[in-house]
């Protein structure tokens, strides 16, 4: 039954409607910086097709307090798009695995 949806161009228009809402929504208005799917590996190419890159284990955003790490469910994959410019992501290895380490999303101090 999913076969005969696909190629309809269903997913594409929710991944826009996505992002085009993060600016309405309440969310958005505070400055939503990323949008990121959890999907099964086949569903790489597509995403990057739509400007999302591929996380190498997880993803791990600065704070103030230190670094906030999300993984993927075991046999998923997490893509990452940036939203405002100013985000920038950088894949490096750590104690957890290969990071994309995501910056721009929270203001920090300065060192």
């Amino acid at each position: 039954m999913v076969d005969a949806w696909r190629g309809k161009g269903i997913a594409r228009a929710l991944v826009a409607e996505a992002e085009r809402s993060t600016g309405s929504h309440p969310a958005g208005k505070l400055g939503a910086a990323v949008l990121y799917v959890m999907h099964e590996p086949e569903l790489t190419d597509f995403y990057a097709g739509l400007g999302f890159t591929l996380s190498p284990d997880s993803i791990g955003i600065p704070t103030p307090a230190g670094f906030i790490y999300h993984g993927p469910v075991k046999g998923y994959r997490i893509s990452v798009k940036p939203l405002r410019t100013g985000v920038q992501m950088q894949p490096m290895p750590t104690p957890y695995g290969r990071q994309l380490i995501i910056h721009g999303i929270l203001p920090l101090p300065a060192p």
